[in-house]
């Protein structure tokens, strides 16, 4: 006998995101300057607009992870990351035994720079941060969601923080 009723089908689930295979993690605020000066932002206008320090090359930084004998997976943010000197070549160097994620606003092209340089499956995650103030101000809407979407069709993991302001 059937019943009266039917059940629908389970949705469909998406697979877990991947298990990453790592030792130590370290969340690395890589630089204070920001291409952005949201009136919200904690950090100080001076901070955001304070000189570029590259306290090392991609490579040794590369050797001083390598050195502790651990896998790290290493989240990077910032000010806005993408500004530090060479950073898709920190990324490449950083990824062939490290995996890193990424606090972004992806206004700047070395977010693209990563596709071709970087496996995407050493990436854990790249959030997007919309600040959608700013993206009004500077009329960037178009260039976030292109960027993201080039991200995510070159295999990144992207998601999409929308900072929430009372403005």
């Amino acid at each position: 006998m059937s019943p009266l009723v039917q059940r629908p089908e389970s949705p469909k689930v998406a697979a877990p995101a991947p298990a990453f295979d790592y030792e130590m993690e370290c969340d690395w605020h890589l630089v204070w300057t920001c291409n952005y000066r949201c009136p919200y932002c904690f950090i100080s206008p001076e901070k955001l607009g304070s000189k570029l320090n590259s306290f090392a090359t991609a490579e040794e930084w590369g050797a001083a992870f390598d050195a502790t004998g651990k896998r790290w997976l290493i989240h990077m943010t910032g000010g806005e990351p993408t500004i530090y000197p060479h950073f898709a070549e920190l990324c490449q160097t950083l990824t062939k035994r490290h995996l890193v994620s990424l606090n972004s606003n992806l206004s700047r092209k070395a977010v693209r720079d990563l596709s071709g340089r970087v496996d995407p499956r050493r990436v854990s995650f790249i959030n997007a941060g919309l600040h959608p103030g700013e993206r009004l101000r500077r009329k960037g809407f178009r260039e976030f969601a292109a960027n993201a979407r080039f991200l995510q069709h070159a295999g990144f993991r992207v998601f999409v923080t929308a900072v929430a302001t009372p403005v």
